[in-house]
């Protein structure tokens, strides 16, 4: 799931609704699009109450290009000519979401690092406290063999 948030100013909230023309050359052929940028993970959200799931969250912009003059003007444009569109790089984008998720990849492998450690060590103080080495030969392998398949899917 993904969220995205958009700000407007008070005085922009007019122009939404009026009919727009290029500020630059006067034309009335506008294309319009959205320029979301990742800002991260968040909590769902439902009227006021929060869910466990998590959502994507971006935030988005609203771009205007001009057909004849090729311009792009965000909202605040249409009454203030000095506002152009700022070029978002995509690969910035792109790049906070690799990191975002080599983050969590990075998580959940020291998770399954540290609960084999564990479970090696319960394992050899019930093995050692009841003298049962056979328990110990048994469970040992399975654990291992766990952590692998675990590594090799979480890749």
């Amino acid at each position: 799931m993904e969220r995205i948030e958009y700000n407007f100013k008070l005085k922009d909230i007019k122009n939404i609704f009026k009919k727009k023309k290029c500020p630059y050359c006067g034309n009335t052929k506008l294309t319009k699009r959205t320029v979301k940028e990742f800002r991260g993970k968040t909590k769902s959200q439902l009227d006021g109450m929060e869910f466990n799931t998590d959502v994507d969250l971006y935030a988005g912009t609203i771009v205007y290009q001009c057909e004849k003059c090729k311009k792009e003007f965000v909202l605040q444009a249409l009454s203030d000519k000095t506002k152009l569109m700022e070029s978002i790089p995509k690969n910035n984008i792109n790049d906070n979401e690799d990191t975002f998720q080599n983050n969590t990849k990075n998580h959940v492998s020291i998770f399954f690092k540290l609960l084999t450690i564990i479970m090696l060590f319960s394992v050899l103080s019930v093995a050692i406290s009841d003298k049962n080495i056979v328990l110990f030969l048994v469970a040992t392998p399975i654990i291992l063999i766990t952590y692998f398949l675990t590594k090799v899917f979480t890749r």
